[in-house]
């Protein structure tokens, strides 16, 4: 394919711009029956059309009205209008009425009416010429418009992901640092889970949206991770239903649900005491994430919310209104489920999302 330079492309449609004056001019005589004459008065009438339509435009409307000179341009609209008339006047007094309407030659050069109905010709042609320039450069401005709220978006996701991502790490490396201490063999699986986490999320979690698969694994190493200082195994039921290969999910998006039961969880009590479900549907995905609430909290707790409020965030950002998440809190039980759609929005095309942020922090 012909690959043209924005200077070549700008040439061609001024070509095809005069191009159509010409073909109008032709209809024009061959409506009036005289084709014969078309090339005679084209060749004296488009200079002076080209004149009052580039002088019109690049020095009265580049050069004052699009810099907000209103009155500037005002003034040398008229006093252009007036030379560029009389100019056009000159050309077709002499040479185009003599030859063309012989016996119509106004007695003196001085016509006021002959010299209106030039003017007016002129700037029918240069203000379309000014009206397609115009609605070129104000589409290009909502295209760059549009282009920066895509950049500004992006960057937004970026942010709100990074600012996830350690708050997910500070907490797990307070784990490792207790197990340390109690069960090195246990610390040393701990680290084996959290490379594979770390893995992730710097060579994975870069990407838009992720397989499914991996995210899964990735919380499977979370879960794992707490499991190893929980004296029942099974007091984490963790299950997936559906099969995951060839679906893709944004980035770190269903952790910071099951972190945040393991920061409000309480670890006592009957198994199961923390509930995680994934149900991959053929057209959606369900996340329903169940804990029992601590009585009270732990004194060195790292204050929470900030993680959930940015999934939140985050969540009207990729999917707009496009997505389900109820919070439901009871004395003893907390219960988040999210429902997102299979097929996420590019990042590029998110929808500015209309409905209020929903309050997520736990008091």
């Amino acid at each position: 394919m012909l690959s043209l330079s924005p200077t070549q492309k700008s040439i061609g449609r001024h070509l095809l711009f005069w191009a159509a004056v010409i073909l109008l001019y032709y209809f024009i005589e061959v409506t009036r029956g005289k084709p014969e004459l078309f090339g005679y008065i084209l060749v004296r009438q488009l200079p002076c059309d080209m004149l009052a339509t580039y002088f019109t435009y690049y020095v009265i409307v580049e050069k004052f009205l699009l810099k907000k000179r209103y009155w500037a341009a005002g003034i040398f609209f008229l006093l252009s209008a007036v030379v560029i008339t009389i100019l056009a006047w000159t050309v077709f007094y002499y040479t185009i009425i003599p030859v063309v309407y012989p016996n119509s030659v106004p007695e003196s050069w001085l016509h006021g009416p002959g010299m209106i109905q030039v003017g007016i010709g002129l700037y029918y042609i240069a203000f379309p010429f000014a009206a397609l320039k115009l609605y070129r450069i104000w589409q290009r401005n909502k295209e760059d418009q549009q282009e920066m709220e895509k950049q500004h978006l992006k960057s937004e996701l970026a942010l709100l992901r990074a600012q996830i991502n350690p708050h997910f790490l500070f907490n797990t490396l307070n784990n490792i640092d207790t197990l340390v201490f109690e069960d090195q063999a246990r610390a040393s699986e701990s680290i084996v889970k959290l490379s594979g986490i770390m893995r992730y999320m710097l060579f994975d979690a870069n990407a838009e949206q992720v397989p499914l698969e991996k995210e899964i694994e990735c919380l499977q190493n979370f879960i794992d991770l707490h499991r190893l200082r929980l004296k029942q195994a099974d007091f984490i039921d963790f299950e997936v239903e559906g099969d995951p290969r060839g679906h893709l999910v944004p980035a770190m998006l269903f952790l910071p649900f099951v972190e945040n039961t393991f920061k409000h969880g309480s670890m006592q009590g009957p198994s199961p005491g923390i509930i995680v479900n994934i149900q991959i549907h053929s057209d959606r995905y369900l996340l329903r994430v169940v804990n029992r609430l601590r009585t009270r909290q732990v004194p060195y707790e790292v204050p929470s919310g900030v993680g959930l409020q940015n999934v939140r965030r985050r969540l009207e950002l990729i999917y707009g209104q496009d997505y389900d998440l109820s919070v439901n809190q009871t004395e003893d039980q907390y219960t988040v489920q999210l429902m997102i759609p299979q097929r996420a929005q590019r990042s590029g095309e998110i929808p500015t999302p209309e409905k209020p942020l929903l309050e997520l922090v736990k008091n």
